[in-house]
């Protein structure tokens, strides 16, 4: 999962951010594994997209269910919705409908 990808590049302390024409930069260079460019070549898009996507509004305390993301974006109708799996397409069009109902109580107390 593109998460956990990125979650092996900070345990490495290897920064992505997007590059120029669609090219995904690393730095420092040269610091990655084998296996991990060739999974960040594979995911390039995916990447891509949530390296590009606006920030969450908040980190809620409880994981998402589908991609364990704690990212939330507010939802105009109030709900807060998984920022990750709304970005890579993840969430069923019903769970999006439904939102997280403990997320929407986080979002108006925080």
């Amino acid at each position: 999962m593109v998460t956990d990808l990125l979650a092996q590049c900070e345990a490495l302390g290897v920064i992505l951010s997007p590059g120029d024409n669609g090219a995904l930069r690393i730095s420092p260079p040269g610091v990655l594994p084998d296996k991990l460019k060739g999974a960040l070549k594979a995911h390039k898009p995916a990447l891509l997209k949530l390296l590009t996507a606006p920030e969450p509004d908040y980190l809620s305390d409880t994981p998402c269910p589908i991609c364990g993301s704690r990212e939330r974006w507010i939802w105009l109708d109030g709900r807060a919705l998984c920022r990750v799996c709304l970005i890579l397409d993840l969430a069923p069009l019903t769970l999006v409908r439904q939102g997280w109902p403990e997320d929407r109580e986080e979002a108006t107390q925080g």
